[in-house]
């Protein structure tokens, strides 16, 4: 299993293109387009936010195979009817000039500008992106890059005598307030039910503890062709792993650039109680933004901390609780069982200066550790 340079045309049978806006002087492609040569099963993660785009996009996925992606800049997300009618349109109008098929395209918009553009745009887009699919991926990544140097990665792995690979890309992750736009392509053989069981999975267990706004709109999606000519995957056998483990692979790599996007990096770690308990007390505790305020301007959290854990445990097991604040710079507790500690002022302030801080939680009452990210 190798982890390289690579992209969603690292595995066999994808197509990529990019286009600007007519007289736009734009660092990055208005619109982008991925195309596999034959059907893939598909799987996505929707958005949190209903919206206009991942409405059209899940009615599609309901047939269970999709052959094309397309991408606008210029256009945000809304949840209307207008806004679905015109996603409609748009797939429709993908079927009029390329020749796709409308209910196997997947939508996904993630501009500013009101929602909805008129036929004519929706046309001169499509013209577009359909004229410039042969030649190559790099505008492609630059539609995703921002201001990221490296934003795609893919890896390489054997299923029996079968060379597979997966690859993906990451975008519009330039602030801490940009919707995600994850792209995850492979060749391999896999049902339906598989690669959704396998990318929910590598989801919760990466991408998915990324603590990110409540109100963007981030969306994870993956299409298999079956390019590979493995025998298809059906069941959760060692060819399933081996997939899941690649998949997770690609997902971790990008985590990390997720993370590289803000100026500064939180980490909670809870212990204690059920993997689900602690793991929502993790993100409930990064999406305090008082916790975080507090620690950027280097002062004491402990009261906020502790009343966003008063939502999750009960008083009993308050004497039991422990918070400690971790960085290169040292650690400093600021609760012991229960009571809060006294600490060196000037340690704290070293602990917090620095980019990464990682906030440690105790509950005393198991060992099962969850930890969640988050960016600013």
């Amino acid at each position: 299993m190798r982890l390289y340079n690579g992209g969603v045309t690292s595995p066999k049978g994808y197509l990529c293109s990019a286009a600007y806006k007519p007289g736009s002087a734009e660092l990055y492609p208005s619109y982008a387009m991925l195309r596999s040569r034959a059907p893939a099963n598909a799987a996505m993660i929707l958005p949190s936010k209903v919206t206009s785009s991942a409405v059209v996009s899940k009615e599609n996925l309901a047939y269970g195979v999709a052959e094309t992606v397309i991408f606008d800049r210029t256009t945000a997300n809304y949840p209307s009817q207008r806004g679905r009618l015109w996603a409609m349109d748009y797939c429709e109008w993908a079927e009029r000039i390329g020749g796709v098929i409308s209910e196997h395209t997947i939508l996904s918009t993630v501009g500013v500008q009101p929602e909805g553009s008129d036929i004519d745009t929706i046309k001169t887009a499509l013209n577009a992106l359909f004229d410039a699919e042969k030649a190559g991926d790099e505008e492609f990544r630059r539609f995703f890059a921002n201001d990221l140097q490296r934003n795609s990665v893919a890896i390489e792995f054997s299923i029996g005598d079968k060379e597979c690979r997966i690859g993906g890309v990451i975008g519009n992750c330039s602030s801490p307030l940009d919707p995600l736009v994850i792209l995850l392509t492979t060749d391999v053989a896999i049902d339906s039910e598989r690669l959704n069981k396998a990318l929910s999975e590598c989801y919760q267990s990466t991408i998915g503890n990324v603590c990110r706004q409540p109100t963007v709109c981030d969306s994870t999606m993956i299409l298999a062709n079956a390019q590979a000519e493995n025998s298809e995957i059906t069941s959760e056998d060692i060819d399933y792993c081996v997939f899941s483990l690649a998949l997770k692979g690609v997902m971790n790599a990008l985590c990390k650039i997720i993370l590289s996007s803000g100026d500064k990096e939180f980490v909670c770690s809870v212990v204690g109680a059920e993997a689900d308990r602690t793991l929502a007390i993790a993100k409930s505790i990064l999406s305090n933004e008082k916790v975080l305020s507090l620690i950027t301007r280097a002062q004491c959290p402990i009261v906020a901390i502790v009343s966003t854990l008063a939502d999750h445990i009960s008083s009993e097991v308050w004497s039991d609780v422990s918070i400690a604040l971790k960085s290169e710079g040292g650690m400093v507790e600021l609760m012991r069982s229960g009571e809060c500690a006294d600490y060196n002022e000037g340690l704290f302030e070293l602990v917090v200066a620095f980019d990464r801080v990682a906030i440690l939680v105790s509950l005393g009452d198991g060992d099962e550790l969850s930890t969640a990210y988050r960016p600013i």
